[in-house]
């Protein structure tokens, strides 16, 4: 079964991706879309704010900001060129102001490091916006020739003039936003990164629909409503997903517990002489134990599902399943983590390896560390018959385990 953070990423792609397919190839969904939304051209707005508010709550600083750099290009092309108080001159060179402006927040907010919304690095993002919305200003107040040729340069022959209205320097900037966010993505997957993508593509469709003020009203709340479900599965995974292990945290478990039914098994696991790993290595150290471990438990067999309880502690619960189905998994488990020992780096190791063999100076002490586990099982009875009792049971089982000579299980 997919990890939490998996199925988050999987739903903050999945919901506007089907979403803009509807819309883009259903045209029952689209004129009735069109239809009902006419009456409310606010609701970009309202998106735009809910977003901005959870992302400035979660301190969410790349997503709040464009958010707002939505909510300006969104309030620009209302105010402007549904509205025609420009020259057709102007409304054009607006338009392709927007093609490349707006997309170019993506770009560049995606390669700036995440910082929040108060830090110093957000003084870059508000210093870059507040750059470009000179530069517009200035191009309606005083229209050059040559910038307006370069914003609307014909590069190539458009095969599609009727479906693709984008100007080409707009579709690049829009292409190489793209690539920087997959880019980013390939580095670190992550629920956010995975919201941009989608809110950019929604834009980019909003964009190129302009000239239809219903559809393109549309497109720009689903490209708000991207982010907003982006932050606030993100802040679902802060809650029920443990940062170090990437694993379900304490919360998830109690969450998960209340739907188990009648028939299940817990195991409760302990990393052996955890503390005194810490004292003597470091904290740093320690945590590189638990995500060995936790990488170990990620491959339980025998259905069952992993939850960091806290500290060194882990928790393991098997549905429909009794203590004698679960032990041979839980050993094979124990097994696997005893054999998976693991080198710390030592301090005077260079961090790229020499191009020749008398360039190696010494390393120093290289520590081979081997972590074992102490394991206690229960499984729900008559006289455990509630999840936190079988917990308890487990809890017992597992300092049994540790007073008979740790790495090995016991079970109730």
């Amino acid at each position: 079964m997919p990890s939490i953070h998996t199925r988050r990423i999987f739903l903050a792609i999945l919901i506007p991706g089907c979403s803009l397919l509807l819309f883009l190839f259903s045209q029952d969904v689209q004129q009735y879309l069109t239809s009902f939304y006419a009456p409310l051209p606010y609701l970009p707005y309202l998106l735009i704010f809910a977003g901005a508010f959870l992302a400035w709550g979660y301190n969410n600083g790349r997503e709040f900001h464009l958010l707002i750099v939505i909510g300006l290009g969104y309030w620009a092309i209302r105010q402007y060129i549904w509205t025609p108080n420009l020259a057709i001159e102007s409304q054009s060179m607006l338009f392709a102001v927007a093609c490349v402006f707006i997309p170019l927040n993506y770009l560049l907010q995606n390669i700036l490091i995440e910082r929040g919304v108060w830090r110093w690095q957000m003084l870059k993002r508000l210093s870059i916006s507040l750059v470009q919305i000179t530069c517009v200003i200035l191009l309606l107040k005083y229209p050059d020739a040559e910038v307006s040729q370069i914003l609307r340069t014909v590069l190539w022959q458009n095969p599609w003039p009727g479906l693709v209205t984008v100007t080409q320097p707009g579709l690049i900037v829009i292409a190489l936003s793209v690539i920087i966010i997959v880019i980013q993505l390939f580095k670190k997957t992550t629920v956010l990164r995975s919201s941009d993508l989608m809110s950019l593509l929604a834009l980019a469709m909003a964009l190129n629909s302009v000239s239809q003020p219903s559809v393109a009203m549309i497109f720009f709340s689903i490209a708000a409503a991207s982010l907003l479900m982006g932050v606030i599965l993100n802040s679902y995974n802060l809650a029920y997903l443990d940062e170090l292990t990437n694993l379900p945290s304490r919360r998830a478990l109690k969450q998960d517990l209340m739907g188990l039914g009648k028939r299940y098994c817990v195991a409760m696991l302990d990393l052996d002489h955890f503390k005194k790993l810490n004292d003597k290595y470091g904290h740093a150290v320690g945590d590189q134990a638990l995500r060995m471990v936790a990488a170990c438990l990620k491959k339980i067999s025998g259905g069952g599902k992993v939850y960091r309880y806290g500290g060194e502690e882990f928790t393991l619960v098997f549905r429909n399943k009794e203590t004698h189905e679960v032990l041979e998994h839980v050993d094979r488990l124990r097994k696997l983590i005893e054999k998976n020992a693991f080198h710390i780096r030592s301090k005077r190791r260079p961090r790229k390896k020499p191009e020749q063999p008398q360039q190696i100076k010494k390393r120093g002490k290289v520590y081979k560390i081997n972590v074992t586990v102490s394991i206690g099982v229960a499984q729900r009875s008559e006289h455990h018959n509630s999840p936190q009792d079988v917990i308890k049971s487990a809890d017992k089982a597992l300092y049994t385990a540790k007073r008979a000579g740790r790495n090995c299980i016991h079970a109730i």
